[in-house]
């Protein structure tokens, strides 16, 4: 699963990938961080950028990905097919700890 994004503020679709059983290549910065793991999905590197093309963004910047980092994990991923499954199977175990069950009880503690 590839998302070299600007920001999220948790990027469901990357933890349901990780629950199908695929490893994540993901920008390193944003919500996704909260769920991504070092020896199981890639982190992409970044350049924070001021937004100034939205008016509605003025003053805020954002994460721009690099693409050589981008590049450099995806040729990793196509060399090592045989890693990119056991990180797969790994990102299912992992994304087990992510259920709204346990989300409701976290905040129930904190209430």
């Amino acid at each position: 699963f590839l998302c070299p994004t600007r920001a999220e503020s948790f990027n469901i679709p990357g933890l349901e990938a990780k629950a199908c059983g695929l490893m994540t290549i993901q920008t390193g910065y944003g919500g996704q961080t909260d769920y991504m793991v070092e020896n199981t999905d890639l982190s992409i590197s970044y350049d924070m950028t001021e937004v100034k093309w939205e008016l509605a963004y003025e003053g805020i910047s954002w994460a721009t990905p690099h693409i050589q980092s981008l590049r450099i994990h995806m040729r990793w991923c196509f060399n090592n097919p045989d890693e990119v499954n056991k990180r797969g199977n790994q990102a299912a175990m992992e994304a087990k700890d992510w259920t709204w069950d346990k989300t409701a009880n976290k905040i129930k503690e904190l209430i």
